[in-house]
């Protein structure tokens, strides 16, 4: 009984994106930085996204100023893999929680945990991403 009144309150959230795209985006998002591709990634977002990653930090204001900050990372000489843990969805936000290993050659290797949430304009583009990682979240 229980299950069915929580599984009821959901069907009452609205969204104009499907949870499959945005499932789908978030999947593709974290595929972009093992493949370092920056244009695709970008595709993702709408011009005047802005991106705090991480919180707390000055945000990244407009595609460009994002994109610039991707630039460091995809032309370096990093290797990323990301690992979903977990999506949550409603309406036309989503927050997920993934591993990203990094290695940089001699430097050896390190794994962050993050929590990201995005929220998706109509157009199914999103226009916000907050990335939450501190000290704590690399080992």
């Amino acid at each position: 009984m229980l299950k069915e009144a929580v599984r009821s309150l959901l069907g009452s959230i609205e969204g104009t994106v499907t949870p499959e795209h945005i499932r789908s985006t978030i999947e593709k998002y974290l595929q972009t930085y093992v493949t370092k591709d920056t244009a695709t990634r970008a595709a993702m977002f709408s011009d005047d996204a802005i991106a705090d990653d991480p919180v707390g930090a000055p945000p990244f204001v407009g595609k460009e100023a994002i994109v610039n900050f991707w630039s460091i990372a995809d032309q370096g000489p990093a290797t990323l893999e990301p690992k979903v843990e977990r999506i949550v969805v409603c309406g036309n936000e989503a927050v997920f929680i993934f591993n990203m290993k990094m290695s940089v050659g001699d430097m050896g290797s390190a794994t962050m945990k993050i929590t990201e949430t995005l929220v998706f304009d109509d157009a199914g583009k999103i226009k916000q991403l907050r990335a939450y990682w501190d000290e704590h979240s690399v080992t």
